[in-house]
């Protein structure tokens, strides 16, 4: 593979050099579907670390990561789903991981997700300066490079799948929005910074009104407005990082699949948190020191929720509160933690001794977050599936009284058909014996001989009347003959259009059973959230009677 610059962040995105080279990498995503993922990344020494000589502390094998902590003299071993080697100090034991590599891995699955009908999102928490915002943006002119980061990579992936969907009936809508969580306020970047609230409903959660969600028909403008949002981020440059970013951003994409059964709706969320910081190091006084405390404290309040989510599943019988109101940042990802969505968490870490103990303490944060268990449903309208389904059954209905009133139809003239043909074989018989009358009336005539004229004529006209009579029966008995045939044709025909329709009978019988089962899902899955959504309603209820009755 070509050598491409090494993964250094440092700041950021600041000081590159060529990577070892490698041999490939054919990793796949790990860990358990319902578990929040976890992946680590690693970056190389930063140009300060290299001048303080600074001793590297991680090593990794698969999905192990090794902490060297000379504090204790020991070292820690954790373990998550997935690990990237992206240090220039070749690892025999861990091969390179680029930037496309950690796409494949972590970020090609958001896609996938995403036409599925899931929710996903991906976090990139870790200190100062560890690499979050060059593994989600790339550095700086890195688009349509090898450079390019996670948040390019998937919206391309994206839009190729859309292009190249060939099904027909189905269209496509995405919507894109990104906000920043700066000192506890929500700004709009994409619509000149506005600043907006979150609020707050039993049905939707919590949600950002104003916000504004632009509908991106290509790559194209998708780019130019996450290089729009990305250009008016808050940084500021620190001891320990020069592009330091001072806030938290989520950028949202979002994207409607409408079919003529159903629309569904899935979100891809990928979150650049602010990195935590000791201020002694990062030596930030004035408004820095205040964003400092901003960013730590949501980030506090983030460690909070995560081990209240994780406790409430250890005791499901047991009353825990977990604290999403307490910053703006956890109410917007409340969905993300343990709620309707497919998760993963990229942590970055420093590869130096000098950061071992925020390492470690990102390593602690990662091994509890793994244990959160997220509940992914497939986002479509109910109304609609109902709608359609309703339609069908309708049309169904419909169906089978037209074939009902056909073999109504059908059955009355076998019925006609049988009385005429009783009719005529009276009418036959009557004519036959009037046929024996004559002639035995001629015969009686040829024996005395002594007949008019005029008598003559009327018995000959009598007979040829009923000739007539007779030769008209007969036709009609043709007539009925073939009736009846073509009847019989029918019948046969009806015959077979009857199996078709039991065996189709059948074939609906199954899905509208396999409807009913999914329709039951569906049910129970609402039952459940209500049921959660009733348990906050009454925890809070519960706080501000507890607060008042403090109050008072």
């Amino acid at each position: 593979k070509p050598s491409v610059p090494k993964f250094t962040a440092g700041g950021g995105r600041a000081a590159f050099q060529s990577p070892p080279s490698k041999e490939g990498r054919a990793r796949k995503p790990g860990g358990v579907e319902e578990n929040i993922q976890v992946a680590i990344r690693v970056r190389s020494f930063l140009p300060r670390e290299l001048v303080h000589g600074d001793e590297l502390a991680i090593r990794m094998k698969e999905t192990t990561v090794q902490v060297n902590d000379p504090s204790h003299q020991e070292k820690k071993l954790f373990t998550f789903d997935n690990c990237f080697w992206s240090h220039d100090q070749p690892d025999p034991e861990t091969p390179y991981a680029d930037q496309a590599d950690v796409y494949e891995c972590i970020g090609k699955q958001l896609v996938e997700n995403a036409f599925k009908g899931f929710n996903s999102t991906i976090l990139a928490y870790g200190q100062t300066g560890s690499g979050k915002t060059y593994c989600l943006y790339g550095p700086e002119g890195s688009y349509n490079t090898e450079q390019e980061g996670l948040i390019p990579r998937v919206c391309k992936e994206l839009f190729a799948r859309i292009q190249a969907c060939s099904e027909p009936g189905v269209t496509y809508k995405v919507n894109a929005s990104m906000i920043e969580v700066y000192l506890e306020n929500v700004y709009d970047l994409l619509n000149e910074k506005r600043k907006l609230a979150i609020r707050g409903s039993l049905e939707t959660g919590f949600y950002v009104p104003g916000l504004r969600k632009f509908d991106v028909g290509d790559y194209s403008k998708i780019e130019a407005l996450i290089q729009k949002g990305e250009g008016i981020r808050v940084i500021a440059a620190t001891e320990l990082n020069e592009t330091s970013s001072r806030a938290h951003t989520l950028f949202e994409v979002e994207l409607k699949q409408f079919t003529p059964q159903r629309t569904i709706t899935s979100k891809i969320s990928l979150v650049d948190l602010a990195g935590s910081e000791r201020v002694k190091d990062s030596k930030v006084e004035g408004i820095c020191l205040t964003q400092a405390c901003h960013i730590n404290k949501s980030l506090l309040n983030l460690g909070n929720c995560i081990e209240a989510i994780v406790e409430r599943s250890k005791h499901p019988n047991k009353t825990t509160t977990v604290p999403f109101r307490d910053s703006a940042l956890t109410k917007l990802l409340k969905e993300s933690l343990g709620g309707n969505a497919k998760t993963i968490l990229l942590v970055t870490i420093s590869p130096s001794i000098v950061d071992v103990t925020q390492t470690l303490a990102a390593m602690r944060f990662a091994d509890r977050a793994k244990q959160i268990k997220t509940h992914a449903v497939i986002n479509h309208d109910a109304v609609l599936e109902a709608r359609a389904l309703a339609k069908a059954v309708h049309e169904q209905y419909e169906e089978r009284m037209k074939r009902l009133q056909n073999e109504m139809q059908l059955e009355l003239k076998q019925a006609e058909i049988a009385e005429k043909e009783l009719e005529l074989e009276a009418e036959a018989a009557r004519l036959l014996g009037e046929q024996q009358r004559l002639a035995e009336e001629k015969d009686s005539v040829h024996a005395h001989r002594h007949l008019t004229d005029l008598e003559r004529r009327k018995l000959e006209e009598r007979e040829r009347e009923l000739e007539r009579r007779h030769t008209a029966v007969l036709a009609t008995q043709a007539e009925m003959l073939r009736q009846r045939e073509e009847l019989n044709n029918r019948v046969s025909m009806l015959m077979a259009e009857q199996e078709e329709r039991k065996l189709r009978k059948q074939h609906e019988e199954e899905e509208r059973v396999l409807m009913q089962e999914q329709l039951k899902s569906l049910q129970e899955e609402y039952d459940t959230l209500a049921a959660e959504k009733q348990r906050e309603i009454a925890e809070f209820a519960r706080r501000c009677a507890a607060a008042e009755a403090a109050a008072a």
